[in-house]
């Protein structure tokens, strides 16, 4: 049986870190979306189905754990990182408590950390 392509979602507000994150990203053959605005993200969310998210934190308007509550509500089986370079501590510890974050990803990320915590998140996927 053929696998299907992993879908990544980005979000950020600064677009260098976009840019930086498809560019980390790219070539591992993902399918991968990026937006640097939260609700218009949500909106796709409702469109299409993700594997794997990744929002930054701090965001205006919406920041990302709100933004990934919301998601979990639409998408409810994909797998959310958060990127912080913020510690908010408690706000944290409760979003992965409600499942709401799986995992952190702390700025400035390390490219070949990343790579590898999102294929190994995938491996973990296709083994469930």
């Amino acid at each position: 049986m053929e696998q299907q392509e992993k879908r990544i979602l980005l979000v950020d507000d600064e677009q260098p870190v976009l840019d930086s994150l498809k560019r980390n990203l790219r070539n591992q053959g993902y399918i991968i979306d990026a937006y640097s605005d939260a609700q218009q993200a949500l909106g796709v969310c409702e469109l299409r189905r993700y594997d794997l998210i990744i929002s930054d934190f701090k965001m205006p308007g919406m920041d990302g754990l709100m933004f990934l509550t919301l998601v979990k509500k639409v998408l409810p089986d994909s797998t959310r990182f958060l990127l912080t370079s913020h510690t908010e501590a408690e706000r944290l510890l409760e979003a992965i408590r409600n499942f709401i974050v799986h995992k952190f990803v702390l700025k400035p990320w390390d490219p070949s950390e990343l790579r590898f915590l999102v294929a190994r998140t995938f491996s973990e996927m296709d083994k469930s």
